[in-house]
């Protein structure tokens, strides 16, 4: 299957993007995985897109289960539930479906963080800035999991805000990272985590709140 060809200027905001993503790593951030962004149809058909772009996930920004993180600076932080992807194995570009379904290790829950003011006028730059994004949460993994019939819900100090359905393609969203990362030389590798895009509508928190996210048997983060 051949590998899908790139918006121009998700490319350039990507190539911007994986520069900052390099620094971090040189620095001594850890590698982590890779973030769906913008995987509602309404905010694609704003941006002129036909799916959804990719932002990176570094240990310099992800907080643990039982984790704090500080809102200073932001303007509108607001939280995803996600399912959570981990790979057993590379996944070059134009792979086919099976290829994609079978190099996954585990599913899990996760909790994204982003601040994100609206829908940017200026894409490249959205891309450049890493999508809005300012923390993740990782909940356990399972390799026995699947995402079929499992309700997504986020709850906030307590009260339940947001729940639907957890529609994943999985595959796709496997090929959909290693097309855009081939397309600016680099690759999917083993042991990356993908956060899958949010399930609900992104759920505005303030300093104080304490999120949890739950995915029936993916359990929670």
């Amino acid at each position: 299957m051949a590998a899908r060809e790139v918006d121009p200027r998700v490319k350039a905001g990507l190539e911007r993007q994986l520069e900052e993503w390099r620094r971090l790593l040189g620095q001594g951030a850890h590698r982590r995985g890779w973030k769906i962004g913008f995987n509602a149809l309404q905010a694609q058909q704003a941006l002129g897109l036909r799916e959804p772009v990719i932002g990176f996930l570094t240990s310099s920004t992800e907080v643990g289960p039982d984790g704090s993180h500080s809102l200073a600076g932001a303007s509108r932080p607001l939280v995803e539930v996600e399912v959570a992807i981990e790979l057993r194995r590379d996944v070059g570009p134009g792979a086919e479906v099976d290829e994609a379904l079978a190099a996954i290790e585990s599913l899990g829950p996760a909790i994204e963080l982003i601040d994100m003011p609206g829908l940017p006028d200026d894409l490249e730059q959205a891309l450049a800035g890493n999508v809005f994004h300012r923390a993740v949460v990782f909940g356990p993994h399972r390799q026995d999991a699947a995402v079929g019939g499992i309700v997504a819900t986020i709850t906030v100090s307590g009260e339940e805000r947001e729940s639907a359905p957890a529609e994943v393609d999985l595959a796709e969203t496997i090929r959909l990272v290693a097309d855009l990362l081939a397309a600016c030389g680099e690759g999917l590798e083993a042991g990356d985590r993908i956060i899958a895009g949010t399930l609900t509508r992104p759920v505005p928190v303030k300093a104080g709140d304490r999120v949890r996210a739950e995915l029936g048997p993916l359990g929670g983060a």
